[in-house]
């Protein structure tokens, strides 16, 4: 596992804290934080303590690299409303549409 991973073996006893753990996945440790609170990644708690154990690192890359593309809502560029300078609001097909007619798509 520690190859696949791609540290040293003795790395992984115990398991690693959030900043270590978020070192070997190559993400910053608050976006570690937020993906286990959300239930991406396991891990377990000590008191204020962080643990992250090899299995919960190696099954979270490998979801990550067979997870699907995600594709928005209505198979359009943009999943959402956005805002403009002017402070008015598009939605995503009036944004998609000038696109096409600006021959972007």
């Amino acid at each position: 596992m520690a190859s696949l991973l791609g540290v040293d073996p003795s790395v992984l006893i115990g398991g690693l804290n959030l900043v270590k753990a978020a070192n070997v996945l190559g993400i910053a440790a608050s976006t570690l934080r937020q993906r286990a609170l959300s239930g991406q990644i396991g891990y377990e708690r000590d008191g204020r303590r962080w643990i992250f154990s090899w299995r919960h690192i190696t099954e979270y890359k490998q979801r990550r690299e067979h997870a699907p593309t995600r594709s928005t809502p209505s198979g359009g560029i943009l999943p959402r409303l956005i805002g403009t300078a002017s402070g008015r609001r598009r939605d995503a097909e009036t944004i998609e549409a000038e696109a096409r007619a600006l021959g972007l798509l």
